[in-house]
């Protein structure tokens, strides 16, 4: 769990509802990776954890919204100067940078189920941008 205020990230076993893991950074959105292995948290800017061992592993930077692909080997982050950033979460090695074209910043990241497109919204002007990172790729390619 993370929270507004002053309070620690904390790890609950979800079967016995019993503390696992008080991790020392106050307040942040949190989210675990689809596979279990990452914990990313945003109090500082976000930073991904290994589970189990607890240990931060990666300062990727940024501080909006984030979301892990559904195979777990990519992080969508936004970098708050409405951009949005593809990162391996393992490495941290970028594979792409997306500019929203009116400069939102995303506030909600989403990958389709298959992982092939990427959604962002936003408040600044209530717009979503759909990204496919596959096309991309390609005319990078060519």
């Amino acid at each position: 769990t993370g929270s507004h205020s002053r309070t620690k990230v904390k790890i609950w076993d979800a079967q016995s509802g019993g503390l696992i893991k008080e991790l020392d950074i106050d307040g942040s959105r949190v989210e675990f990776s689809p596979d279990g292995k990452w914990l990313g948290t945003t109090a500082g800017g976000l930073h991904v954890w290994l589970t189990g061992s607890w240990q931060m592993v990666r300062d990727i930077g940024g501080g909006g919204g984030f979301k892990f692909s559904p195979d777990s080997r990519m992080l969508a982050v936004e970098t708050t100067y409405g951009a949005l950033r593809l990162v391996d979460p393992a490495t941290g090695v970028e594979y792409a940078q997306f500019e929203d074209p009116n400069q939102d910043r995303a506030r909600f990241l989403r990958f389709s189920p298959d992982g092939t497109l990427l959604n962002a919204t936003n408040d600044d002007s209530q717009s979503t941008h759909i990204w496919d990172p596959r096309k991309i790729r390609r005319q990078l390619a060519t």
